[in-house]
Order: C-alpha cells, then sequence, then structure tokens
C-alpha cells in the first residue's frame, strides 16, 4: 500500500493544495478533494479514471470542491473516450443530499454513462451517492483499507504540521523526479521540525533643528522631534518632518537586514515672510517719504514693498509741515495719503533761473507752472447696479494715475487703488471723456502726470 499527499493547506494558500490522499492498493481511493488536488492527481502520473472509491471527511468545501471537474470530466471521458468503473462516495450524515444534489443541478451530471453508487450492476442515472445494500458488500472489503488508511494518516500528522509552518515548500512537483510527498506506508520518516526564525524589524532615530517638530512615517503621525520610531518592518520608508514658522522636510530611508537601524537629522529653513506692497501719496505731491527713518523716495510713491509688522512712515516737504503715521504691514495693501499743511513764512524774492524744457518730459504736477485743469467731463457716478451697496458710514475709494499731454488729451491710464471692478470702470469711463487745458512750463505746453482720488460715501 502507498499513500501520497496531494495536499495539505486551505483553499487560498500560496504554495500547497487544500487537503487530498491518494491511497494507493490493488485499486485507487482518494480520501477527500479539496481545491487543486486533482491537477496534483494528475502530476503524481496516478490514472483518475481507475478511481472508484471516494471518501468525504466532512462537507466544508476545501475538503471536496474538485469533485466537480473531476466528475465533469469522468464524464466526458465515459461519453467519448472509454467507459469507466462505477464510483462510491462515503461520507458523514447528509452526504447522499449533498451529491445527489449537485449531480441534479449541474448539467450533464445527471447522465453520466457509469453507476455512481459503487454497484456494476445499477442503473446508469444516478440517483444515490451514498453506497446502497448491494454495495454495502464491496464497501465492507474496503473497511480493513480504510483502517489502515486511518492509522497512516494519523502516522503523516506530523508531516502536515511541518508542512504547514513551510510555506514555500511544493505540495506535488510535475517531471521527472518522484513527488517529495509521497509516503511509503511500511517505512515512516520521522521530519525534524524547525521553529522559523523571529521576523526582523527596523527602527528610525529622528532629530530637528530646532527640536519639537511633528515626524510622520508612512503618513502616520509617530510624535515629536527628538524621537526614536520603532518596530518599522524592513524596506523603505517615508519620513516626513514638520514645525510651523518652517518649510517641511521630506527624505526616505532603506531599512535592511544588515543595517535595521537608521538616523536622520534635519535642519528646518524659516519660512520667508510675505511682502506687504504700500501706495504712499501726498497733497501736494513731490513730497519726501521716509521708512523707519530712511529716505525711500518721492510721492506718488507705488507699490512700495514692506516687510511684516509696523513701520513709521514719514512725508515731508519744504514749506509744508512734517505728516507721520505708524502703518502695520500684514499681507493685504496700504494706501496712505498725506495732507500737508503749509507752513507761513516769508517768501524769498524769485530767483529767476533759466531752465530748458524738455518736451519729451513727463514732468510731475509740482514741476510745471501752470498744471493741467479740466475744461469738461461728468463727474462718475457710483454704480449702484453693479456694486455693493453703501451704508452709511461706509466709502470706497478709486486712485487713477494718467498723463495730460501737450494736446490736453488723457493718456496711459491706470488704476492704482482699486475699487472693486465695476467702481473701477465707471470711473474710468467717466475720465475718458474729460477735456483738459495743458499743463505748461515758461509757457511751453508739457506733458504732465496727474493722481486723482475719486471717494465715494455712502449715507
Amino acid at each position: 500500500m502507498r499513500l501520497t499527499v496531494l495536499g495539505s493547506g486551505t483553499n487560498v494558500h500560496p504554495t500547497r493544495a487544500a487537503a487530498g490522499y491518494l491511497v494507493e492498493t490493488d485499486q485507487l481511493l482518494l480520501f477527500d478533494f479539496g481545491p487543486r488536488t486533482l491537477m496534483n492527481l494528475i502530476k503524481v502520473g496516478a490514472d483518475r479514471h481507475r478511481v472508484q472509491h471516494l471518501f468525504i471527511t466532512h462537507h466544508h468545501t476545501d475538503h471536496f470542491a474538485d469533485f466537480l471537474p473531476f466528475f465533469f470530466d469522468a464524464v466526458f471521458h465515459a461519453k467519448y473516450v472509454a467507459p469507466r468503473p462505477g464510483l462510491t462516495i462515503y461520507g458523514p450524515r447528509g452526504t447522499r443530499r449533498l451529491f445527489g444534489t449537485l449531480v441534479k443541478v449541474v448539467p450533464g451530471f445527471s447522465t453520466a454513462p457509469f453507476p455512481i453508487d459503487g454497484d456494476p450492476s445499477a442503473a446508469p442515472a444516478p440517483t444515490a451517492v451514498a453506497p446502497t445494500r448491494a454495495g454495502r458488500k464491496s464497501a465492507t472489503t474496503l473497511l480493513v483499507v480504510v483502517g489502515v488508511a486511518a492509522l497512516l494518516l494519523l502516522g503523516i500528522g506530523l508531516v502536515a504540521l511541518v508542512l504547514a509552518k513551510r510555506p514555500n515548500e511544493a505540495v506535488a512537483t510535475p517531471g521527472p523526479v518522484a513527488p517529495s510527498t509521497t509516503l511509503a506506508a511500511t517505512a515512516p520518516t520521522a521530519v525534524p521540525t524547525t521553529a522559523p526564525p523571529p521576523a526582523v524589524l527596523g527602527a528610525v532615530h529622528v532629530e530637528s533643528q530646532p527640536a519639537g517638530a511633528t515626524v510622520t512615517v508612512d503618513n502616520q503621525p509617530r510624535g515629536v522631534t527628538p524621537l526614536d520610531v520603532p518596530d518599522l518592518a524592513l524596506g523603505h520608508h517615508d519620513v516626513k518632518v514638520e514645525l510651523k514658522g518652517y518649510s517641511p522636510a521630506a527624505q526616505g530611508v532603506e531599512l535592511v537586514a544588515e543595517t535595521p537601524r537608521a538616523e536622520l537629522k534635519v535642519t528646518l529653513a524659516r519660512v520667508a515672510p510675505a511682502m506687504t506692497v504700500a501706495d504712499i501719496l501726498s497733497t501736494p505731491l513731490g513730497a519726501t517719504v521716509k521708512v523707519d527713518g530712511a529716505a525711500v523716495g518721492r510721492t506718488p510713491l507705488i507699490d512700495f514693498k514692506l516687510k511684516p509688522g509696523p513701520h513709521s512712515v514719514e512725508v515731508s516737504k519744504d514749506g509744508y509741515e512734517t505728516w507721520s503715521q505708524t502703518a502695520n504691514a500684514g499681507g493685504r495693501k496700504l494706501f496712505l495719503d498725506a495732507s500737508l499743511r503749509q507752513v507761513a513764512r516769508a517768501t524769498p524774492p524769485p530767483v529767476n533761473v533759466p531752465e530748458a524744457v524738455d518736451v519729451n518730459k513727463i514732468y510731475a504736477e509740482n514741476e510745471v507752472d501752470t498744471p493741467p485743469k479740466k475744461l469738461s467731463g461728468m463727474t462718475a457716478s457710483y454704480p449702484s447696479g453693479r456694486a455693493p451697496r453703501l451704508r452709511a458710514g461706509d466709502s470706497v475709494s478709486v486712485t487713477l494715475n494718467y498723463i495730460v499731454t501737450e494736446t490736453g488729451q488723457i493718456g496711459d491710464l491706470k488704476v492704482t487703488e482699486s475699487g472693486g471692478k465695476a467702481v473701477d470702470d465707471e470711473v474710468l469711463s467717466a475720465l475718458k471723456e474729460w477735456k483738459y487745458a495743458p499743463g505748461s512750463k515758461r509757457g511751453m505746453n508739457v506733458k504732465v502726470r496727474l493722481v486723482r482720488k475719486f471717494t465715494f460715501k455712502g449715507g
């Protein structure tokens, strides 16, 4: 007698088939028929068409699922290739009902041209799967075989336990070499058991400058620096270090068996503060502007950049009192408009200094003898239907920067302080219709840049 282990795994084991054992005497006996055991039966060279007795230990599908392809193959072979002997199925209570139902409902099974109750004289139409009274005689002759097989199954318990602990070992291997799981019933061999080596885990030590930064490993928060992150699987890990006010730092580490511990030291860089833009105007124009005591230009000063925080702004002009204010730069654009008060003092006699007039130059309003004068044009109205309604105490302003040419035409029209698109469009539309008398210097018409602010108030 010879016993071959066709499978000792489960439905989804990566390398081993489910339960299945082949006992070879003068007949072929199958004990359980789990998934993938049919292919292993073919691989070990057994003639599946000689199998006449199938023993099912219990009704879990990992112990009988390959019966379906086996029986389909048996029916096809018996119909079109060669006849085969009958098949007897043995099992616990309910086996007759289970397999009888399978034979009835699966297409083609009910027309099997061989008996499946173990009685060669039974009619071809299968109506029962447990042995009949007539088949019990033949089953009796198998009791001895079954008893011996049961002893062998107990004997291979140790082997099955070893196989369960060695998932990468194949159950049955095709080819000229005999399957490694075939055991001779007369010479059982003890298999030594070895415990699998303990899994190697890694760790990462993280430090940051400054300390107190949050550490995430593979998108999972793990604590703040300085920090030891233990129990990491070997392989690649993504480490990220974050601290408010600093740019985050990210780095990958590789943990291998030779060096399962890694150290990561990070110096975090401060986030550069956002600059604030300011427009600084004055009446009259041409005044000197100082920010934090340093002269930065003359009015109008457009798009001047300030670092975040408070700044002292001074606007001064000869003959006028100095204007000062503390401006808090905090991200939003600032608009400063200094109204200078004239200082009363004796006027020295004018000194006529000849000065050449450059007709191509664009003069500031305070650099000409006669500034441009508006001759005609409607004053812009607040676009109530297209802009937000102004409540009492609300106001909105638009500041324009433009040139009046030597012919009195308006050009280079720009919005330097926006009151919203609808308000800007309304003011621009009105201003384009204005007519000016050109400015002049020493009797010659010249180009002059004007800055005007239009304010609408609710009420």
